[in-house]
């Protein structure tokens, strides 16, 4: 019998899946960069050049996010498995190579990688909150979550996975 505390408590991993935290942390940047000034002039040579550095850096790393999405996104249908984070205990084959055999989360890193281009882009150091708060709920709550059900329908061969595969890279 559950808790009245678990009836009203919903599970907040079905409601706060990775594209929403995503969507909310880039929002959260958008926000800082709007409402707060830039820490530093854009009308000396020297800080416009910085300026366009950190975008094409930030163009770059969006690049390399949309790489690792994909590559991870075409690995779950090649596999025949499914890529919803709200249910992991559907989860019909352990794919462990390719992309996986770099990163047990390749997708989840692919967002973190969208919100720190995005972050760059802005040009303020505050940034780095919103991209820390996204690492946080993948790292603390959402994987472990899923780790929890892989390690339940696979068992060994999954505890083996993680033993070779790192979480992040």
């Amino acid at each position: 019998m559950r808790s009245d505390r678990e009836r009203v408590v919903p599970d907040l991993t079905k409601v706060l899946i990775p594209p929403v935290v995503t969507a909310a942390a880039i929002g959260i940047q958008r926000a800082v960069h709007r409402w707060t000034p830039s820490s530093h002039s854009t009308s000396s040579a020297s800080a416009r050049t910085l300026s366009t550095s950190l975008r094409g850096a930030s163009a770059m790393l969006g690049l390399a996010a949309v790489g690792v999405m994909a590559t991870a996104s075409v690995q779950f249908w090649q596999h025949h498995t499914t890529i919803d984070p709200r249910h992991p205990d559907r989860t019909r084959v352990l794919n462990h190579t390719g992309i996986y055999a770099l990163s047990r989360n390749p997708i989840y890193l692919a967002d973190l990688l969208f919100v720190a281009a995005h972050g760059i882009h802005t040009t303020r150091a505050r940034s780095v909150l919103p991209l820390a708060g996204a690492w946080l709920w993948f790292d603390r709550v959402q994987v472990p979550r899923e780790e929890t059900a892989l390690r339940a329908r696979f068992g060994a061969e999954y505890a083996d996975y993680q033993n070779r595969t790192p979480r992040w890279a």
